[in-house]
């Protein structure tokens, strides 16, 4: 690059190197930052080794045989299960804007169906419960359901329906962080009519 001292005189100065920009607006990784880089292989591997899967059969009442008992689930109980599920969202959502380079594209594709499948869970168990407390025990949705535990606290239906929905607007938008690295996808099948 080309300077002009102060005398007057043209004198030569040490270029800077180019950053070049993807069509996708990224930087391009360079050289020396390139071998610092963890694989994609790397994070699909320790990604694997949470039982995310386990972990919701858990909260879910779920036993090893996959009998699944809704009977057991209080409105606090679901609650939890939104307030949780909203927690692992936001961890997964996190690497949306960490792992932005598209040599990380089919692990943020893991993590989006990840988010989604979170969503669904959350979303099939809120309809089985709220299925269960108006058509067999006949509550209104206005009502606090039955609770088994006496100093347990109690949640109307119109209560946990806002706060689905609120969970599902906030997944949508984690999966809305994603959209350069091929997330949006998932957002076709989210359940926005529970």
């Amino acid at each position: 690059m080309l300077g002009v001292a102060s005398t007057g005189a043209i004198s030569r100065q040490k270029s800077t190197p180019w950053t070049f920009i993807e069509e996708d607006l990224e930087e391009e990784e360079n050289e020396d930052h390139h071998l610092l880089l963890l694989k994609e292989s790397d994070f699909t591997e320790f990604f694997d080794q949470f039982p995310l899967n386990d972990v919701f059969q858990y909260i879910l009442h779920i036993t090893d045989n996959d009998y699944y008992q809704v009977e057991l689930t209080s409105s606090y109980s679901m609650l939890r299960l939104i307030s949780f599920s909203t927690c692992v969202i936001r961890l997964l959502g996190t690497a949306f804007s960490t792992l932005r380079l598209q040599r990380y594209k089919e692990f943020n594709k893991r993590i989006g169906r990840c988010i989604w499948l979170i969503v669904q869970f959350v979303a099939d168990h809120w309809l089985a419960y709220k299925s269960y407390q108006v058509e067999q025990l006949g509550l209104q949705m206005n009502q606090f359901p039955y609770s088994v535990l006496a100093n347990e606290l109690r949640y109307t239906l119109n209560r946990l329906q806002l706060e689905v929905d609120y969970f599902i607007l906030r997944a949508t938008r984690w999966i809305m962080m994603g959209h350069k690295l091929g997330a949006w996808q998932f957002m076709a099948d989210m359940p926005y009519s529970v």
